[in-house]
This record gives C-alpha cells, sequence and structure tokens, in this order.
C-alpha cells in the first residue's frame, strides 16, 4: 500500500547527480575529511592551535571581505550605467 512515487527531477537533483559523476569531489572530501580529523586531533592534544586556526580564519574571512568590497565598488558605476539602459529601453518600448 505504502509505494514510492518517483519524484520529477528538479535543479537540486540535477545539481547534487552532476556533482556526484565528478571524480575530484569524492577525492577532494577523501581529503578534507582526515585534514579534520587530524586537526581535531592536534587541537585536543596541543589546545593553543585553536587559537591560531581562529585567528587565521578572521584574518581570511576579512581579506575576502575588503577584497568583494573592492570589486562591488569597482562594478557599481557600470551597474547604475546598465540599469539605467534598461530602463530607457523599457520607457521607450510601445506599450500595447
Amino acid at each position: 500500500m505504502n509505494e514510492s512515487v518517483p519524484m520529477p527531477p528538479g535543479a537540486m537533483a540535477e545539481t547534487f547527480e552532476r556533482m556526484v559523476k565528478k571524480h575530484y569531489v569524492s577525492t577532494s572530501l577523501m581529503f578534507i575529511g582526515p585534514m579534520f580529523i587530524a586537526l581535531g586531533v592536534a587541537i585536543a592534544v596541543r589546545p593553543e592551535i585553536l587559537v591560531w586556526v581562529t585567528a587565521l580564519t578572521f584574518v581570511g574571512f576579512g581579506s575576502v571581505m575588503l577584497v568583494a568590497a573592492v570589486f562591488m565598488r569597482r562594478l557599481a558605476p557600470r551597474m547604475q550605467t546598465f540599469v539605467a539602459g534598461l530602463r530607457r529601453t523599457r520607457h521607450d518600448s510601445p506599450s500595447s
């Protein structure tokens, strides 16, 4: 009575299927997993490593945010021109 009906594939299922077919995804996870285990053991043995890992994480995130902010500031004038062009073409087109 409880029959399973196959669901139609959606965007998420298609993305997952493509990801599974790529071998580098599973290979990278095989390297990342043991690295996290080793880091956990190292932190258990020498807890001061956690301070360094946290500090490096904050420095890394801060650097990425600065780069993203510079990129957005450089992109803003071009986006304003692009949006203004879109508005002009929308207002110039004849309405039905």
